[in-house]
């Protein structure tokens, strides 16, 4: 078979923009969307939302890129067909989001061993450390079905990002267009969750008084909304400095919204992890001439926020220079120690990945709230250094071609600033916490592939398509 006739039965065919792709495409969406409506969402608000973004990604997206787009929707939308208990009072809840991550990654293996064109991964050699620690941790694992299903997950998150990579690399400004949906959605449905959820303690006793209402969320938790946010954060501010008036007033109310949904989940260093990219952010992509104001301002809307319109957010970080006190804060240098033995013992295997909370001394805990730390008890020496030379290439890469659009006044250079200041948030925000690798956390992984692949994304050589609705808005300011 020649060439030109493997492309034309290509996946990559199949789901691009032809007029009958089209047609068949938007029937199978809306018939996907009804069928998740009915067994997933009760409400008929949410449900009415669901729709109305799913033709909306539809008509910007379509194609392979709108199968993505459909896959973070389902993700972040809170509905939920069953669930299973992974680790005793651990659960995996299964809704069309993980169903959709699973066929997405299905696409990608008929795609690739369909001989189709496959482009290059940019981050395989630690990620291939990485994966490595994580089987050879198995000869060493405390409860070898969750180390198996940790291991699987993220097998399939991986294709995942190398199908976001396979069809986002060719335009970059739609690329960051599908995040940006995805985050206008994730915020105003969290707070449609929040709303109509009874207020309400899922998790420990004792910590009824603090945490109330916390956990009224569509993710697992309140961290795991907080490392979300703090991530997708410079992603929004991003579109409100290139977008023109009124489309600005837009995204600075989903900001806005973000913000309120930051203030409920009442995590620290989910407030000082967004705080932090959201100046990271600023500082790299507004001009030199209003460099200095624009940091000010955004310092000042911080401690307005932090001490005018949400006090307890200033008294809740506070309470960590009382960490003898604080139960949360004091339980993660148990954690810490923990892991840091854990690593003594097992200092190549590790313990087993996703086993953490087999640990003695764990808390009932999934994870060390670090990390690293939890890379490192969990696949060893290995498996830490896999992951701090994943960090060590996204940012030399984020920096190395920052520092090369702004040399060459590329209007790219939005992008990857953008994207250094987010792993800047991801950054800090697992310094405490480790949400994206936790076992039950099967949502927020992905959105660490999603991030890691805009990275990817941002960072090619070159590109087929310039950013040329972004550049040309931009400029018109």
């Amino acid at each position: 078979m020649s060439e030109p006739e493997i492309q034309r039965i290509s996946l990559k065919h199949v789901l691009s923009d032809d007029p009958i792709s089209q047609v068949v495409g938007l029937l199978i969406s809306l018939l996907t969307v009804l069928l998740l409506g009915i067994l997933g969402l009760k409400l008929g608000i949410k449900i009415t939302i669901f729709v109305l973004a799913a033709l909306l990604g539809y008509f910007f997206f379509r194609g392979a890129l709108f199968l993505t787009f459909l896959t973070f929707l389902a993700l972040v939308s809170g509905m939920l067909f069953f669930k299973f208990p992974l680790i005793n009072h651990l659960y995996v809840n299964i809704g069309p989001g993980e169903i959709m991550v699973l066929i997405v990654a299905i696409f990608f293996l008929v795609l690739y061993f369909g001989k189709a064109r496959i482009d290059p991964d940019p981050f395989k050699v630690p990620l291939l450390v990485i994966f490595s620690a994580s089987l050879i941790s198995l000869v060493n694992s405390a409860k070898m079905s969750v180390s198996i299903f940790v291991l699987v997950w993220m097998v399939i998150g991986y294709l995942l990002y190398r199908w976001m990579i396979q069809f986002g690399a060719d335009n970059v400004d739609r690329s960051f267009d599908f995040v940006i949906f995805i985050a206008a959605f994730f915020v105003i449905l969290c707070v449609l969750h929040y709303s109509f959820s009874p207020y309400q303690v899922e998790v420990m006793e004792k910590y009824k008084s603090v945490f109330a209402g916390r956990y009224a969320f569509i993710l697992a938790g309140p961290n795991s909304m907080a490392g979300v946010i703090a991530t997708l954060f410079p992603v929004i501010l991003l579109y409100i400095v290139i977008k023109r008036f009124p489309y600005k007033m837009l995204w600075i109310t989903v900001a806005l919204i973000a913000t309120f949904v930051l203030y409920i989940t009442a995590s620290r260093n989910g407030y000082i992890a967004s705080a932090l990219a959201s100046i990271a952010a600023v500082s790299l992509i507004t001009s030199r001439k209003y460099r200095i104001p624009a940091v000010l301002s955004i310092l000042a809307i911080v401690l307005f926020f932090s001490i005018v319109i949400f006090p307890s957010i200033m008294m809740r970080v506070t309470t960590i220079f009382k960490f003898a006190l604080d139960v949360s804060a004091l339980s993660r240098f148990i954690l810490w120690q923990q892991a840091l033995s854990a690593v003594s013992d097992n200092f190549i295997t590790g313990v087993g990945v996703g086993t953490f909370f087999y640990l003695p001394m764990s808390l009932n805990m999934s994870i060390a709230h670090n990390q690293l730390l939890n890379m490192l008890a969990e696949t060893g020496v290995i498996g830490g250094a896999g992951y701090i030379i994943l960090l060590w290439f996204i940012f030399r890469s984020l920096i190395s071609t920052y520092v090369k659009e702004k040399r060459e006044n590329n209007i790219k250079f939005l992008f990857s600033g953008s994207l250094i200041a987010s792993w800047i948030g991801f950054l800090f925000h697992n310094i405490f916490d480790g949400i994206w690798s936790a076992p039950h956390h099967t949502k927020e992984a992905m959105f660490f592939w999603l991030l890691l692949a805009l990275t990817a994304i941002c960072t090619r050589e070159t590109y087929q398509k310039a950013a040329g609705q972004v550049e040309r808005e931009y400029l018109a300011h």
